[in-house]
């Protein structure tokens, strides 16, 4: 097996923002079958030669000599790992930042030139490919640009341009994950800034705007486990908050308050619950518009707030009765 020899790439802070001007570039300059292969680098990093040309379902030595031209481009896309006989490739960071901009992104290019593969769509890799498009348009400075955003706590009335926009995504992209609590996807975004002050900052804003939706995530975790218990603990709360409108059958769901959380998460939800009865009246019903902002809100789209929704409706219509008596 012919192995091409790609030298290893010592990437300083300088090259590791891949600039619009650096993206059109390679976009003229690679190949299709070149892409495809920055492509499965960036789905497998620190993968052996052969099973990189496996993968992309070509043989070792065409994919020595693909390996060969990317390995001339200026900046550097490729790191190789030596050890002992085996080498292992990787992306440098200008090259992850160009796969998640322009092949990731753009869902009518056509990646699969050997090899056929699902769009990757999860909140992780969406938020690397903005987090990746901010870096590209702030540039070197984009740390210090992202850090001051985070400490002015900036809102959509502040600016207007395409940078705060990537900043807006980034951050709820971020809320989502804190939200749906996942914490591996959310320490792996931590890694790619790699600056601890700034980790700190983003850990307590996401912390500081999501307190409203705390109250909530026991019940939303609950519903990933089973969602029957997580209906059966919404009508339970509704049942004691409201029994002039539900009656009292529902108590039974739980025995001896034998509840699937803990008696202060319980607590949370019924203050929480009793908030979103209050905001469902002040939109006078409108079931649609209020569950909207309820998603937008607690940056999660589940069963849990379109029941919720539909038990604030009942109240609503029931009392809006009683007030026209």
């Amino acid at each position: 097996m012919v192995n091409a020899y790609v030298p290893e790439i010592a990437v300083t802070k300088k090259t590791e923002v891949a600039t619009p001007d650096t993206i059109n570039e390679l976009n003229k300059i690679l190949s299709k079958t070149g892409k495809s292969v920055l492509y499965e680098l960036y789905r497998t990093p620190r993968i052996q030669h052969k099973a990189l040309a496996v993968n992309i379902n070509t043989s070792p030595t065409s994919l020595s000599n693909l390996l060969t031209r990317i390995g001339t481009i200026d900046p550097p896309l490729l790191r190789v790992e030596q050890v002992g006989r085996s080498k292992y490739y990787s992306l440098t960071k200008i090259a992850e930042q160009y796969v998640a901009s322009e092949l990731i992104q753009k869902e009518t290019y056509n990646i699969n030139t050997f090899f056929s593969v699902p769009a990757n769509d999860s909140l992780y890799d969406e938020a690397r490919r903005i987090l990746y498009q901010f870096q590209s348009l702030a540039g070197s400075e984009w740390l210090l640009i992202l850090d001051d955003m985070l400490f002015n706590d900036m809102n959509t009335d502040e600016a207007k341009d395409e940078l705060f926009t990537l900043y807006t995504q980034f951050i709820n992209k971020m809320k989502q994950m804190y939200v749906q609590k996942e914490s591996l996807s959310i320490h792996k975004i931590y890694d790619e800034l790699s600056n601890s002050i700034l980790i700190g900052r983003l850990e307590n804003y996401l912390k500081n705007s999501l307190k409203d939706s705390h109250a909530l995530i026991p019940l939303f975790d609950l519903e990933k486990q089973n969602p029957q218990t997580a209906i059966d603990l919404i009508n339970y709360a509704f049942a004691e908050m409201k029994p002039q409108v539900f009656g009292k059958d529902d108590l039974s769901l739980f025995p001896d308050n034998d509840l699937p959380v803990s008696a202060e998460q319980y607590n949370a939800i019924l203050r929480r619950l009793l908030l979103m009865v209050n905001e469902f009246a002040d939109y006078h019903g409108a079931k649609l518009k209020v569950r909207k902002n309820w998603e937008e809100s607690f940056y999660t789209s589940n069963i849990t707030l379109s029941f919720i929704a539909e038990k604030c409706n009942i109240i609503f219509l029931v009392e809006s009765r009683k007030f026209q008596q």
